[in-house]
């Protein structure tokens, strides 16, 4: 697995929940909210639905030890995170919510602590690579492949990244 396929882990972006105007594109992603958490089903080659949840906190996705046990995954390498070694696994193929499909994604195993009560988490890079946004009124995390809709009664914030480079 080469490195931009680990980084390059995501396919969806991820926003506040204002009130927008649904376009003809966009694909509506069911979710739930569990113990304070937003959950989305996810399906890992062809095994699901397996709850799974959005936890932009954290840098890298997972799934727990026992699920890639049981879909007999083999690691593709190991890895160190904050001083602690994990398997990395890949996995051929993951949709989400039934709507959108990404091939080749890098998950870690996971103890079970660490998936905030779902049978895996989401990343922040996960979430970042479209435009969306959660509506929590109707259920659906709506991404938007054709860029973000207008806004009625939001300004932008003036902000800027600085970098120490």
């Amino acid at each position: 697995m080469r490195r931009r396929d680990f980084i390059a882990g995501g396919v969806l972006g991820l926003a506040a929940s204002p009130t927008w105007a649904q376009g003809a594109n966009d694909i509506a992603i069911p979710i739930r909210l569990a113990n304070g958490r937003v959950l989305v089903d996810v399906t890992l080659n062809g095994t699901g639905p397996l709850p799974f949840v959005i936890d932009t906190g954290a840098a890298v996705s997972g799934m727990m030890q026992a699920l890639a046990d049981r879909l007999k995954l083999t690691p593709a390498r190991h890895v160190r995170l904050n001083g602690k070694g994990f398997p990395l696994y890949e996995v051929q193929e993951v949709v989400y919510g039934g709507a959108i499909r990404q091939p080749r994604v890098a998950l870690f195993g996971l103890e079970r602590s660490m998936t905030l009560g779902g049978d895996g988490l989401l990343a922040a890079g996960v979430v970042t690579a479209m435009d969306s946004q959660l509506e929590f009124e109707r259920g659906v995390w709506c991404v938007h492949p054709n860029g973000a809709p207008t806004l009625e009664g939001y300004e932008p914030l003036p902000s800027e990244m600085k970098t120490n480079v």
